[in-house]
């Protein structure tokens, strides 16, 4: 007899094979927070339950398969799919913060110019149990305190897992993360992200890179079905409420998106919204250094028109981590 996997399972999927909300929470709370790999390690569970439960789930938390750590402590952790397809998290260590960047598919139909994720193609959705088994599979899970959903794919494009895998990160019986230690990068996919909103999951990031249309599509594809107008028409309609927090993620390219009229557009456009830009260096390699002063210098540019505006510093750069790097390939294991 086949057994369902427990990983990604909701409470209400535990109940549908006759076992009580009390229990089902039980079970969560054991395999999400305290992360046991066996039913027999579930104390307060009866032991016939205990047994019943055994014949019916299994527990597996998933491991990577490689890892390798950069020079700045950053460690990139490649899974596979149950069909073999590859995707990656990256832990990056900060002082006593732990953030863990995770994926919701392996490879992207979005096709970004500027992603090598993009040039993979789409390979498959992740599954909820996939998603969260990214935060409780890494051996630093330990340190993680917060949780940035930017890895590979675009999470609302697997809309329905994504927001499974959000649900038992944030509850009680779950992993139990507070919301706003979450945050979720999306180019901006209508009507989901107005549900995610209304739902408070998690901070919000939105892909901006370019502030006029035609200049978006560009480097963004779907910018043709998901324009950028549209979904700040739907932020102003939809504003993310405190405590949770709007961000726009701003990629740098020199020559391509980073001069006056480009910061002035900006600033027209985010107008009114309460909400910060990240901006950050295109990662390539020859020119790492001038790319990130030309970054802080178009950061310098957003600041002066009003537009409250941050630098990213690239992390994992050495071992294709950093933003827009993740393209499941082989760096060496640690």
């Amino acid at each position: 007899m086949n057994r369902e996997s427990i990983l990604g399972c909701l409470p209400q999927c535990i109940e549908r094979y006759g076992f009580t909300s009390v229990v089902a929470e039980k079970v969560c709370t054991w395999v999400y927070r305290k992360r046991v790999t066996s039913f027999d390690l579930m104390m307060d569970i009866p032991k016939p339950v205990r047994n019943d439960l055994c014949s019916k789930f299994s527990i597996s938390l998933p491991s990577p398969v490689e890892a390798a750590e950069s020079v700045d402590g950053s460690v990139k952790y490649l899974f596979k799919t149950d069909l073999g397809n590859p995707f990656e998290a990256v832990f990056m260590p900060t002082g006593g913060r732990g953030t863990l960047c995770i994926s919701t598919q392996s490879g992207c139909r979005m096709a970004c110019s500027f992603c090598y994720t993009g040039s993979m193609g789409f390979r498959q959705n992740l599954s909820a149990g996939e998603i969260v088994g990214q935060v409780l599979g890494v051996p630093r899970a330990s340190r993680v305190n917060r949780i940035v959903i930017m890895g590979m794919g675009e999470p609302l494009d697997n809309f329905n897992e994504t927001l499974k895998a959000l649900d038992i990160l944030t509850a009680s019986w779950g992993v139990a993360f507070g919301a706003s230690n979450i945050t979720l990068s999306t180019i901006g996919v209508l009507p989901e992200l107005q549900s995610l909103i209304e739902m408070r999951k998690c901070n919000i990031a939105v892909s901006l890179h370019c502030p006029f249309g035609k200049g978006r599509a560009k480097l963004m594809p779907s910018e043709i079905l998901h324009p950028i107008l549209n979904t700040i028409e739907l932020l102003r309609k939809y504003p993310v409420k405190k405590p949770l927090r709007l961000s726009f993620e701003y990629l740098v390219i020199p020559g391509v998106n980073d001069s006056q009229k480009d910061a002035v557009g900006v600033a027209q456009l985010l107008f009114g919204l309460k909400s910060h830009v990240n901006v950050i260096p295109y990662n390539s390699p020859e020119v790492a250094d001038k790319e990130n002063a030309k970054a802080k210098k178009f950061q310098k540019l957003l600041n002066k028109l009003g537009v409250p505006a941050t630098f990213r510093q690239p992390r994992g750069f050495d071992i294709s981590a950093a933003c827009g790097m993740l393209a499941a390939k082989s760096e060496g294991t640690v």
